[in-house]
C-alpha cells in the first residue's frame, strides 16, 4: 500500500493557521498531540506511519487530530463561491466534534454491517452511499476498506481506496461536521441496540479527504467509487440493451455488485415522482430472480434506495396484491419501510437508465503500480500469470475531482494492446481503444505465462501525466515495467503470422500475396473498440522471383505509418524469393473514423543465381 499526501501547499498552510482556532478551547493534551503527530511524520517511514500515530497517542493519552484535513470550513469546502447561497449560509453554522460527542457509548467501527446502517445528510453523494449500499450486502467487502476495524480511543483511523487503481491508505480522526443543534451533518450510522457503527462516516470521510473536501464528493458516478472502494473493474449497460437483463441476472448469480440509476429532470433526489421514486438518483441492485405468476414468468429486481423509506409504489411494491405465499417464500420478502422493494424488469426499464455491474471477486489477486508518461511515449508491463485463467488489465486517469471541477480537465483516449510470450516471438491476445473514460479495461481468459502489456495514452490534458496501471486475476500474478524501443513492440506483435492467421489476402501474383488486417470499429465479441491498429505484410513464396513493391496510401487522414516509416505516406520494399514484409500503421485520433486505402505498385523480376 502507498501513502497519499493530499495536502497542497496552501491547504497545509491553512492547517497550520486552523490548530489554534481548532484547539483554543481545548486542553493542553490536543495541543501535545499535534506535536506528537508531527514528530511521527518526520521520525518514521510511510509503512510504519500509521501504527506509530495511532500507538504514540495512545502512549500519551492524547487524542489524534488529521492536520492534512483539519476540523474546519477548509475540510467543508475549498471554493464556497460554487455553492448556492443557501447551502453555503447552512454549511458555515458546522461545527466538527469527535465521535463520542455526537453518539452515545458504546462506539464501534462495525457491529453488524448492514445497507440498513446508512442514513444520508445533506451532502449529495447518494452514489456514494448507494455503492455502500450494495457493497454492505457482502460484509467483509466493507471490512476490507479498513486497516483499522476497532474502536480506537486515540482517534486515529485508517481506510483503503485505490487511488488510480494503486491500494493507498487514508488516515483519517475521528472529527464530523455537525448542525447548529449538535447533530450529524452528513452521512450518519443507524444506532442499533444502543451500539453506534462508525464505518459509514469513516469511509465518507477518507472519501471526502482524498479529494480535498466534502463538497468535493457532492454528485458523482457510482462506477467510480465501486472501483475504488473494491479495485474491481466496473461494465456500463444501458438501459437499451437486449442482453441487459441476462447480464443482470448472470452478475446477480455471481454476487457481482449492481447500482442503477433513475431518470429525471432534477438534481440529485431532490424531486419524488408519483412512483415513490427519486429521480436522478443512485439506487443498489441486491436480487435478481425469475419467478412462476399466474401471467407466465415475471423477472423481478430486489432494489435499495440508499436513503431509505422513500419506496417504489407500482406492481410488486410491498403493497402490492401479486405477492403470494410461494414467491414470498421463494424471494424472502417482508414488508418492511427500509428503503428495500421489489419492482418488475419491465417497470425498472422505464423507470431508470442503466446497470453498473461490478465484477468483484473475493478471492482474485490484484497487482498495481503508478506511471508517469509523457505525450507521444507509450509504456509496457511485464505480467506472469502463475496458473492463468480470467485476468482484466486495467488503466485508470487520475480523477477530475482531484483537479477541482477543472473544465480543462478530460480523460484522454488511450490504446491497450496485451500480447503473449512465446518463445522470442510475441502472440497478440487482445487489444482495445477507449477515449474520455476514467477507466479502462480489457478482460482475457488466459493460460500460465508470461505477457507483456503496451499503454500508449494520447493526452488531452496537461494537469499530469500519470496513470494507474493494475492487473485483477483469478491467477497469482507478478508485475513490472518492460523496456522496448520505440516501434520495436508493436511491429513484433502485429507480424506475418497474424497477418496470414486474420487478414485480408490480396494476390499480387503467383505466390505473391497481400495481406492487409484492420483492427479498428466495434469489437462484435465485447462490444468494445479495437486498438486501432492498421497492419498489412507481403509474402513472398517463390523460389526464383523478387518482389519490388511499393505501398501508397491514398489517404492518410487519421492514421500514420509506425516506426521506420513514420512521416511518410508510403513505403518501399525488394522482397527476395521466401521472405516477407510489412508495416504497421496506427490511428492518431480514436475518436474519429478512418479511411486508409491502399494502392500497389509491383515490378517482379528474375532472383539472381
Amino acid at each position: 500500500m502507498s501513502w497519499w499526501n493530499n495536502a497542497d501547499d496552501e491547504s497545509e498552510a491553512s492547517s497550520s493557521s486552523s490548530q489554534e482556532v481548532l484547539f483554543k478551547d481545548k486542553d493542553e493534551l490536543a495541543k501535545k498531540g499535534h506535536q506528537l503527530y508531527c514528530e511521527v511524520m518526520n521520525k518514521t517511514s510511510n509503512k510504519d506511519q500509521k501504527d506509530q500515530i495511532r500507538k504514540t497517542h495512545e502512549d500519551s493519552g492524547t487524542k489524534f487530530t488529521d492536520p492534512q484535513f483539519p476540523a474546519n470550513s477548509n475540510s467543508l469546502a475549498k471554493d464556497w463561491k460554487e455553492m448556492e447561497y443557501s447551502m453555503q449560509k447552512e454549511w458555515k453554522t458546522f461545527t466538527f466534534k469527535r465521535i463520542d460527542e455526537i453518539f452515545p457509548q458504546p462506539i464501534k467501527v462495525f457491529n453488524d454491517i448492514s445497507p440498513n446502517d446508512i442514513l444520508q445528510g445533506k451532502l449529495g453523494d447518494c452514489y456514494f452511499l448507494s455503492t455502500l449500499s450494495a457493497i454492505a450486502e457482502f460484509p467483509k467487502r466493507i471490512e476490507k476498506c479498513f486497516d483499522t476495524q476497532e474502536y480506537q480511543p486515540s482517534g486515529c483511523y485508517t481506510v483503503n481506496i485505490y487511488d488510480m487503481g494503486v491500494e493507498t491508505d487514508y488516515i483519517v480522526d475521528d472529527y464530523f461536521p455537525c448542525n447548529k443543534d449538535g447533530t450529524i451533518a452528513f452521512s450518519g450510522p443507524k444506532v442499533e441496540s444502543g451500539i453506534t457503527e462508525m464505518w459509514v462516516l469513516l469511509l465518507e470521510k477518507g472519501w471526502a479527504k482524498r479529494f480535498g473536501s466534502y463538497w468535493a464528493i457532492d454528485a458523482g458516478l457510482t462506477e467510480d467509487s465501486l472501483r475504488d472502494l473494491t479495485g474491481a473493474p466496473c461494465e456500463n449497460v444501458e438501459i437499451e440493451d437486449e442482453k441487459l437483463w441476462e447480464k443482470v441476472h448472470t452478475a446477480n448469480s455471481k454476487d457481482y455488485i449492481m447500482t442503477a440509476g433513475s431518470t429525471g429532470d432534477d438534481g440529485c433526489g431532490d424531486l419524488v415522482s408519483e412512483v415513490g421514486l427519486i429521480t436522478l438518483h443512485a439506487y443498489a441492485i441486491i436480487n435478481a430472480q425469475e419467478v412462476k405468476t399466474k401471467r407466465g414468468v415475471e423477472r423481478l429486481l430486489n432494489i435499495r434506495n440508499p436513503w431509505g423509506g422513500t419506496e417504489w409504489t407500482g406492481e410488486w411494491s410491498d403493497s402490492s396484491s401479486l405477492w403470494t405465499p410461494e414467491i414470498k417464500k421463494k424471494l424472502g420478502w417482508e414488508d418492511k419501510d427500509d428503503g428495500s422493494f421489489w419492482m418488475s424488469f419491465e417497470d425498472f426499464k422505464h423507470y431508470f437508465s442503466g446497470v453498473t455491474i461490478c465484477r468483484v471477486h473475493d478471492d482474485y489477486n490484484y497487482q498495481a503500480m503508478h506511471k508517469n508518461q509523457k505525450q507521444g511515449d507509450f509504456s509496457v508491463f511485464k505480467v506472469n500469470l502463475a496458473k492463468g485463467g480470467d485476468t482484466y488489465f486495467m488503466v485508470t486517469h487520475a480523477d477530475s475531482r482531484r483537479f477541482g471541477g477543472d473544465d480543462n480537465y478530460e480523460y484522454s483516449p488511450l490504446r491497450i494492446v496485451v500480447a503473449k510470450v512465446v518463445g522470442n516471438e510475441l502472440e497478440r491476445v487482445a487489444g482495445i481503444a477507449s477515449a474520455f473514460q476514467r477507466d479502462t479495461w480489457i478482460q482475457c481468459n488466459l493460460p500460465a505465462g508470461d505477457y507483456l502489456v503496451y499503454v500508449e495514452i494520447a493526452w488531452v490534458t496537461d494537469q499530469t501525466d500519470q496513470y494507474g496501471f493494475s492487473v485483477y486475476s483469478s491467477s497469482p500474478i507478478t508485475l513490472s515495467d518492460a523496456t522496448f524501443k520505440e516501434s520495436t513492440f508493436l511491429e513484433r506483435v502485429y507480424n506475418v503470422k497474424l497477418a496470414q492467421k486474420i487478414g485480408t489476402k490480396r494476390p499480387i501474383a503467383a505466390g505473391m500475396d497481400f495481406y492487409e488486417v484492420l483492427l479498428d470499429g466495434e469489437n462484435p465479441e465485447t462490444g468494445k473498440f479495437f486498438e486501432g491498429i492498421y497492419f498489412d505484410t507481403i509474402v513472398n513464396s517463390t523460389k526464383d522471383s523478387v518482389l519490388e513493391i511499393e505501398v501508397l496510401h491514398k489517404s492518410f487522414d487519421n492514421v500514420e505509418l509506425y516506426g521506420q516509416f513514420k512521416g511518410r505516406d508510403s513505403y518501399k520494399y525488394v522482397i527476395k524469393p521466401g521472405e516477407n514484409r510489412g508495416a504497421v500503421k496506427v490511428k492518431v485520433d480514436l475518436t474519429e473514423s478512418v479511411d486508409a486505402p491502399v494502392s500497389i505498385r509491383k515490378n517482379i523480376k528474375p532472383a539472381k543465381n
